[in-house]
């Protein structure tokens, strides 16, 4: 059972004490479930208000036999509460609804997914603080935008690099393109940053889903992409050879994508032997930056790159294009906050890179006077939807209270 990824979060104590004590989501990639351990109930019997642990499970959709068994020993569920069905989502919950009855000895329900990740959104929005339910932003990474700006300024205070349509004055204020967040409050999300909602929620998994996502808890799917986690999964495995996921992922974190992107810095020795004071030599001398994915593999073989340079190159090209797409659909819908979800972002280099990449965005965003965009990632991201499944079932038993 060394696939299995085993761990706790903190959800309202309700959740533990009044649902059947579990649900599953079975997606293209992955196997999620929530349940609630002797350990959880135990805990939460001394509660009446605030959190109390829950017990999440993670394995590779492959080995999705490892997970039923370990929640067959492990799960505590209330028969009475389950009597109505264990609530489940996912493609694979119903392709494989009878295996999972049958191991598990309870009746199965499966749900949309849309409707049970939105439901999870809202309700644990509603209920736990910002350092509960968002990762923190880290400190260390706010340098980097005024890196950028300084590059900006460079090149906007010399009249002949000047470029039409951006707006200089922005820079007068640098931490502006900083929002502060207050990430110690104890105050519950919803009442604490009343403008979080509407936002458009991404559910970045094997796929992509964009949902704008509103304060009474309708959404609208925006739009979506099927290029996601499984699609990188599977070219990484064909450039590398490396099959598991978790694998390629630290692989790509070893990995230096200049190595196969084209960056400025190959331009250096030719721009400085020009001895040109245009705006692009000034902005490669003040940082190297990527110009086009792969660019060194034109007239290259496989054998002259090493794996962790590919994968890394290609992890980069996947969140580029969902950053580009979630700016877009974000900016076409009028949405200044956007929050990640869906396994893909359990990542912290995933999360670290769409991070640079939305400050280098919003940078741009600044200069032409566009409203910037704020993102933030779920805590809960990979199991998002099996605790929607969990909130559907307490709810449904609580209105028959």
């Amino acid at each position: 059972m060394s696939g299995l990824k085993l761990t706790t979060i903190e959800v309202p104590v309700e959740l533990v004490k009044k649902s059947c004590g579990l649900a599953i989501d079975h997606g293209s990639s992955t196997f999620k479930a929530v349940y609630v351990s002797k350990e959880n109930s135990e805990a939460a019997s001394k509660k009446d208000a605030g959190t109390s642990p829950i017990s999440v499970l993670v394995v590779d959709g492959t080995k999705f036999e490892e997970g039923l068994e370990h929640l067959s020993k492990n799960a505590v569920i209330n028969k009475e509460l389950a009597a109505g069905g264990v609530y489940t989502t996912g493609l694979f919950c119903t392709l494989n609804t009878k295996q999972i009855s049958e191991k598990l000895n309870v009746k199965i329900e499966n749900l949309s997914e849309y409707d049970v990740i939105i439901k999870a959104l809202r309700y644990l929005a509603d209920r736990l603080p910002r350092s509960q339910l968002l990762y923190d932003q880290d400190p260390a990474r706010v340098p980097k935008p005024y890196i950028m700006l300084d590059i900006a300024k460079s090149v906007l205070a010399d009249p002949k690099t000047a470029m039409t349509g951006l707006n200089p004055s922005v820079l007068d204020n640098p931490k502006s393109v900083i929002e502060a967040v207050d990430a110690s409050s104890k105050i519950p999300l919803m009442k604490a940053e009343k403008d979080f909602f509407p936002c458009l929620y991404v559910h970045s998994g094997s796929g992509n889903d964009f949902i704008q996502v509103n304060a009474d808890g309708t959404f609208t799917l925006l739009d979506g992409s099927g290029r996601g986690g499984i699609s990188f999964r599977g070219l990484a495995s064909i450039l590398t050879g490396c099959q598991d996921s978790e694998e390629l992922l630290k692989l790509a974190e070893k990995g230096n994508p200049k190595a196969v992107d084209l960056y400025t810095d190959a331009f250096d020795e030719e721009a400085a032997a020009t001895k040109d004071d245009s705006m692009y030599t000034k902005t490669m001398a003040a940082e190297a930056s990527a110009i086009y994915g792969f660019g060194k593999c034109v007239g290259a073989k496989l054998g002259d790159f090493k794996k962790e340079d590919l994968a890394r190159a290609l992890l980069d090209q996947f969140v580029t294009d969902i950053v580009q797409t979630t700016m877009t659909v974000c900016s076409a819908a009028g949405l200044k906050r956007v929050c990640m979800g869906g396994n893909f972002v359990s990542s912290k280099l995933v999360r670290d890179l769409m991070t640079d990449h939305v400050d280098r965005r919003n940078l741009y965003y600044k200069f032409t006077g566009k409203p910037t965009i704020r993102i933030d990632f779920l805590r809960s991201c990979a199991h998002i939807g099996a605790i929607g499944a969990l909130v559907a079932q307490h709810e449904k038993h609580s209105t028959k209270m």
